[in-house]
């Protein structure tokens, strides 16, 4: 019994001659320190082809498994911040590497063995083809970007806070593009690259949010005023956007945003030269006390500096009173006929007497409207056609006693269904008022005093 055992492994290994470089993955021509080697193995159909594939997919997965490793170096050491924009860029950008890479590895052997029908396949990948001229792209990169780096400190020197906080978001971008290559760089190299720069992404994000956190936007005129609603407030609100470092610096070319404490944005402005922007206002809401928001931005930069930027901000106050206020009734076309149509007559309701104006049926002043719809596109999805179709409602503020139209605005919403009438409905349901479209329109309507 144990001899018939050693002869069919005897026979076994006789009917399967693996190639020498197959069983050791080593090849005397192509010594492991300048080349990566992958193997691959196949039988039935295509099989040659598919020998060859396996080696090429083997030299990757060796690459991948090194260039991971390399990332979550990066990632222990705080290199890199996982949770930034630029961080899916920077992994894909890896991903896309080491398949242009592949398209440089040669298949230099191939075996076919009769007895087991198998296909065996050698893939060299030249290490030194890749690295020479990767060194050199690695070398002019950090160039770049320690040009980028001390540019932005002259700008810090010269009170030029917004050109410094570009020029390290434009370093801090092309670090992660480099890291890119860098990481595949040190995956097949026997010594790491070390670049000369002491530069980091984590170091940068960190230099900008200092830079941001010393930016301040202060009040200079406009604080708690009265006015009627829908009424302008008496005078400007008025800032300026300073920058407190060693010394104070007014910002110029500032994005600032004038928004109502409902988030509803009045205006944007940019800074003058003295770091000051003003805009004029109406006061809108309830009798009491209301607020107008001034927030700061910078635009492109990644989402991980939101809650620094968030903190730029400052709050006018100013009170509201619904003295004298004309009062107001509303109908819109179809509302008795239409559920819809008459929800959205409430929701408007609500609107207008959220703003401080009192609905009152006999009123002299009649807000109006009729509803209209449109198909914008029809496309043939997965489950049938989609329908978008745009619901516009056109209002107008008149004067019973005159006849006369005061003043009118619109408002559109779109929305996506699996018919018009679906879509339609979501458009009606979907419906929002501008506060101060509509506080505009219906500061129009005064009696003579």
């Amino acid at each position: 019994m144990k001899r018939f055992l050693i002869l069919v492994l005897l026979f076994s290994f006789n009917l399967s001659a693996q190639p020498s470089w197959y069983k050791t993955q080593t090849h005397p021509k192509y010594p492991k320190e300048f080349y990566i080697l992958g193997i691959g193995a196949s039988v039935g159909e295509d099989a040659r082809e598919a020998a060859k594939q396996n080696a090429v997919a083997d030299v990757a997965s060796q690459i991948r498994v090194q260039v991971q490793s390399e990332i979550t170096s990066l990632e222990k050491e705080r290199i890199i911040n996982k949770e930034s924009d630029y961080y899916s860029e920077f992994q894909q950008k890896s991903k896309t590497i080491i398949d242009e890479v592949l398209t440089g590895c040669e298949i230099v052997e191939m075996e076919f063995d009769k007895k087991s029908k198998t296909w065996y396949a050698l893939a060299v990948l030249d290490k030194q083809r890749y690295l020479s001229s990767l060194e050199d792209e690695l070398d002019n990169a950090w160039a770049q970007i320690k040009k980028l780096y001390d540019d932005a400190q002259s700008f810090i020197g010269a009170g030029k806070i917004l050109q410094a906080v570009q020029n390290l978001k434009d370093a801090q971008k092309k670090i992660y593009e480099i890291y890119s290559k860098q990481v595949f760089y040190n995956a097949i190299s026997r010594i790491p690259y070390k670049p000369d720069v002491e530069l980091t992404t984590a170091g940068i994000e960190s230099e900008i949010r200092d830079l941001i956190s010393k930016i301040k936007i202060e009040k200079v005129s406009g604080d708690n005023q009265v006015a009627k609603v829908g009424e302008e407030l008496p005078e400007p609100l008025v800032i300026k956007v300073i920058y407190y470092g060693n010394v104070s610096v007014p910002i110029s070319n500032a994005n600032v945003t004038f928004a109502y404490k409902s988030g509803e944005v009045i205006e944007r402005k940019l800074t003058d030269d003295q770091g000051m922007a003003s805009i004029r206002a109406l006061a809108m809401g309830k009798g009491g006390r209301n607020a107008i928001v001034v927030s700061f931005s910078i635009p492109g930069l990644p989402a991980e500096y939101a809650r620094v930027l968030s903190n730029v901000r400052t709050e006018f106050s100013y009170s509201t009173t619904s003295e004298a206020v004309a009062t107001v009734s509303v109908s819109i076309k179809g509302a008795k006929e239409d559920k819809l149509i008459n929800d959205m007559m409430k929701k408007l309701i609500q609107a207008i007497e959220k703003n401080g104006f009192k609905i009152e049926d006999e009123s002299r002043f009649v807000v109006g409207g009729d509803v209209s719809s449109r198909v914008v596109s029809t496309v043939q999805g997965v489950g049938g056609m989609l329908y978008t179709v745009e619901a516009e409602l056109g209002l107008f503020l008149k004067d019973i006693e005159t006849g006369q139209i005061l003043g009118s605005m619109s408002v559109k919403s779109r929305a996506v269904g699996k018919s018009e009438r679906e879509a339609y409905e979501k458009a009606l349901k979907g419906m929002r008022f501008s506060n101060k479209e509509l506080v505009e329109l219906l500061s129009n309507a005064k009696t003579e005093e």
